[in-house]
């Protein structure tokens, strides 16, 4: 992959990751079945994408982005998908679909100046690469492992009193009542730091971070003395982790590369 072809995929899978997870709001995600919602949040996966590139010559890029965010996402609101399944497949087909269009572009468009490359150089393409990567991290997920311990977290709630409620994270909230979206955010600052500290080269802070948090929740577990609670959180805080770790590396390669 030459220069100029990573950094337009750069740019275009920010948009696609600023779109999708900062951008779009809790009601359009839930009324994407209807055409209108879903178009206005194509044209700003598009529109960011076009903003971000820079390539003010090439209309072509916002209405590829534009027609096949459209089709993605119709194909799977129309298929139901609410699953783990669903959601990798569906963000690899995004991101299948970026990759081609900057590799189709560079190759075929004739000549491409990237508008904000030219003006500030590599340091603004590794800023890109830096944000959309904690974004990836810290929003997207919470959405991928929500949906991954679903199937426990129905095990779990069949198997409790209904005082027990779930977070949006996929964690139960605490007996008696924990804070609204309380999981969430342990979830999103807890792969915030871990991608803090691999982006400093400090890897091994990620293990006090993980030994922080199970002492945490040891209170929780001994109260209890549920083995299900108990390996519940322990599932999701394992995958809360090893996503966080995997994305934050794949980022710092990323930034490595450019």
């Amino acid at each position: 992959m030459n220069t100029q072809t990573l950094y337009l995929f750069v740019f275009l899978l920010a948009g696609h990751i600023a779109g999708d997870f900062l951008l779009q709001t809790k009601t359009v995600a839930m009324r994407k079945n209807r055409w209108t919602p879903l178009l206005q949040h194509s044209a700003i996966v598009a529109g960011l994408s076009y903003l971000l590139c820079g390539a003010w010559m090439h209309w072509e890029i916002p209405l590829a982005i534009f027609l096949t965010h459209t089709l993605i996402d119709r194909i799977k609101v129309m298929s139901g998908g609410k699953t783990t399944q669903a959601f990798v497949i569906d963000q690899l087909a995004h991101v299948g679909v970026t990759l081609l269009t900057a590799v189709l572009v560079v190759r075929y468009g004739g000549e491409l100046s990237l508008y904000w490359v030219h003006l500030f150089g590599p340091p603004f393409v590794k800023t890109v690469v830096f944000v959309a990567g904690a974004v990836a991290t810290v929003r997207a997920g919470g959405f991928l492992i929500g949906l991954a311990v679903q199937p426990l977290l129905a095990q779990f709630t069949d198997a409790q009193p209904p005082s027990n409620t779930a977070s949006s994270e996929g964690l139960p909230a605490a007996p008696g009542g924990g804070l609204p979206g309380g999981g969430q955010l342990i979830g999103q600052l807890e792969r915030a730091l871990v991608f803090l500290f691999i982006m400093m080269d400090q890897p091994a802070a990620v293990g006090f971070l993980i030994t922080a948090k199970s002492i945490f929740r040891f209170g929780d577990i001994r109260e209890h003395r549920q083995m299900m609670l108990a390996e519940y959180i322990i599932i999701g805080t394992l995958m809360s982790f090893a996503y966080g770790i995997f994305l934050s590396y794949l980022t710092k390669i990323l930034i490595e590369m450019i």
